[in-house]
C-alpha cells in the first residue's frame, strides 16, 4: 500500500498516564472497508493496534496487534479498549510508577532538610539522598529531570541557608549587646518606643537555627526583663514627687484663674500671669498623662487671658464686622454655584478657592461664625454631593455598556464553540481528504476568532 495513504488513515492518540508521568501513544492503522479500500480505523475493518511509550528516546511497545483483513469482524473499538487496559497493567508502567514515588520522596526529604536543617549532619544526609536518587533506574522522562533539578536546588539552598543562619546569629548577638547597653544606660523616657523598635528588629532577623534561636532569645529576653524591673523601681520612687507636684500645679491653675476673673489692670495682671508661668516651669512633673491634662487646663486659662487682653487693647469689633461682610459674600457665591447644578472643573476650583478665602476672612464672632458657617457648609456639601452623583451616573453608564458588550462577545464564543463541535463531529464521517482539509481549516479559523474574542473580553475586564 502507498505509504502516504497508509499514514493518512493512521490514527494516533497521545494519552498522559498520570501515575507514571509518561505519554502513551495509542496507534491504530491498516483499516479497510469491504472493498479493500483504506479507511479510518473503526469497527469491523481488520485494523492493527499498537500501544507504546518513549523511554530514553526509544520506543517501548506495551501491546501490538497487526492488521488482520481475514478476521475483520473481530476488530472493534471495544477490543481496542480492552487492549488498552491490558497495556496499562504492564510491569514496566508499575516499575516507573514505583520509582517515581521513591524519587519524589527522596527529593521532598532533601527539600525539608534544606529548609529546616541546622546541624552539621544535615549535609551528610543530603549527600546520601543524592546518592540514593542516582542509584535508581532512569527512564529519560521529563519528571526525572525536574526532580533532579529540585534535588540540586535543595543542596544549594542548604549551603546558602547555612551562611544565612550564621549571619542571623551575628545580627542577634549585636542586637543583644545594644539592648544590654540600653539597660545599663537606664534612660526611661520614651523607652517604650526604643523597646518596641528593638523587638521589631529582632522579629525581622531570620532564624539562626532552633537551638541557637532559643539560647539567644533567653539572653535577649532576660535583658528586657531587667530593664522593666529597673524602670518599675524608678517610677515607684517618682510617684510621691508626682503627687506633690500635682498639688502645686493645681494651686497655680487656681491662682491664674483668679487673676483672669478679677483683672482691673491688664499691665499688673500680665506681670502676675508671667510670675505664675515661671513658677509652673520650675515645678517638676506630675506624671506624663497628668501633666498633659494639667497643662491643657492651665493653658486654657492663659489663652482666655490673652484673648481678653487682646479684645481690650485692639477693639476687635470692627474686624468682626468686616469678616462678617466678607463671609456673607462668600456664602452668596457658594449658594449661586451650588444652585446652578453646573459641576464643571472651573466651578470646582472656585468652590475650593472660596474655602481659602473663608479662612482668610478671620473671625466674625462666635455666634455669627457659627450661623454663617452652617449655611456655607450646606452650600458646599450640596455642590460636592451633586458632583459626586453626576460622576457616579456617568461611570455606571460606561460600565453597563462594557458589561453588555462582554456578554455579546461571550455569546459569540459559545456559538463558535458549538460550530467547532459540530464540524469535528462531521469530520469522522468524511472520507474525501480534500474536503477534510477544508473542514480542518474552518475549525482553525473559528478557534482563532475565539482567541481574539477572549483577548477583547480580557481588555474590557481590565477597563472595568
Amino acid at each position: 500500500m502507498n505509504q502516504d495513504v497508509e499514514s493518512f488513515y493512521r490514527k494516533v492518540r497521545e494519552k498522559r498516564h498520570r501515575p507514571t508521568g509518561t505519554v502513551i501513544y495509542d496507534v491504530t492503522w491498516g483499516a479497510k472497508d469491504r472493498s479493500g479500500n483504506p479507511k479510518y480505523p473503526g469497527n469491523g475493518d481488520g485494523h492493527g493496534h499498537r500501544i507504546y511509550l518513549l523511554l530514553n528516546g526509544e520506543e517501548l511497545t506495551l501491546f501490538e496487534r497487526q492488521p488482520d483483513p481475514e478476521n475483520m469482524e473481530k476488530t472493534t473499538k471495544e477490543l481496542d479498549e480492552q487492549e488498552w487496559e491490558e497495556a496499562l497493567s504492564s510491569p514496566v508502567l508499575k516499575e516507573i510508577e514505583e520509582i517515581r514515588k521513591v524519587k519524589s520522596s527522596l527529593v521532598k526529604r532533601a527539600e525539608a532538610c534544606a529548609r529546616q536543617g541546622e546541624a552539621e549532619g544535615e549535609k551528610t544526609s543530603l549527600e546520601e539522598l543524592k546518592k540514593s536518587f542516582g542509584s535508581l533506574k532512569s527512564f529519560g522522562l521529563e519528571w526525572e529531570e525536574e526532580l533532579s533539578r529540585r534535588l540540586d536546588h535543595a543542596r544549594e539552598q542548604f549551603e546558602a541557608r547555612k551562611d544565612e543562619r550564621a549571619k542571623h546569629k551575628s545580627e542577634k548577638e549585636e542586637l543583644i549587646r545594644e539592648v544590654a547597653a540600653f539597660v545599663e544606660q537606664g534612660t526611661f523616657k520614651n523607652s517604650d518606643e526604643v523597646l518596641k523598635d528593638q523587638m521589631e528588629r529582632w522579629k525581622k532577623i531570620g532564624s539562626a537555627g532552633a537551638a541557637e534561636d532559643d539560647a539567644l532569645w533567653e539572653v535577649f529576653h532576660g535583658h528586657r526583663q531587667e530593664f522593666y524591673r529597673k524602670r518599675k523601681e524608678y517610677y515607684d520612687s517618682q510617684r510621691e514627687k508626682h503627687l506633690q507636684n500635682l498639688e502645686k500645679k493645681k494651686e497655680l491653675i487656681e491662682a491664674a484663674r483668679e487673676t483672669v476673673e478679677g483683672v482691673t489692670s491688664f499691665k499688673d495682671a500680665s506681670l502676675r500671669m508671667n510670675e505664675i508661668f515661671d513658677r509652673w516651669k520650675e515645678t517638676g512633673s506630675a506624671g506624663r498623662n497628668t501633666d498633659e491634662k494639667l497643662w491643657a487646663e492651665f493653658n486654657e486659662v492663659r489663652t482666655a487671658f490673652k484673648e481678653k487682653r487682646k479684645a481690650f487693647y485692639d477693639g476687635r469689633q470692627g474686624d468682626r464686622e468686616a469678616a462678617a461682610r466678607k463671609k456673607a459674600e462668600l456664602l452668596e457665591r457658594a449658594k449661586q454655584i451650588s444652585a446652578s447644578h453646573e459641576y464643571s472643573k472651573e466651578n470646582s476650583e472656585i468652590m475650593k478657592q472660596l474655602n481659602v478665602e473663608w479662612k482668610e476672612a478671620g473671625s466674625a464672632g462666635h455666634e455669627t461664625d457659627e450661623k454663617l458657617w452652617e449655611e456655607y457648609r450646606k452650600a458646599q456639601d450640596e455642590f460636592w454631593e451633586g458632583k459626586h452623583e453626576e460622576h457616579a451616573a456617568a461611570r455606571k453608564e460606561y460600565t453597563d455598556k462594557l458589561e453588555s458588550t462582554i456578554e455579546k462577545k461571550q455569546t459569540q464564543i459559545e456559538n463558535l464553540q458549538n460550530q467547532i463541535y459540530h464540524l469535528k463531529d462531521k469530520m469522522h464521517a468524511v472520507q474525501n481528504p480534500g474536503y477534510l482539509i477544508n473542514m480542518e481549516g474552518w475549525v482553525q479559523e473559528k478557534e482563532a476568532a475565539i482567541r481574539e474574542l477572549k483577548e477583547q473580553i480580557e481588555r474590557m475586564n481590565k477597563r472595568l
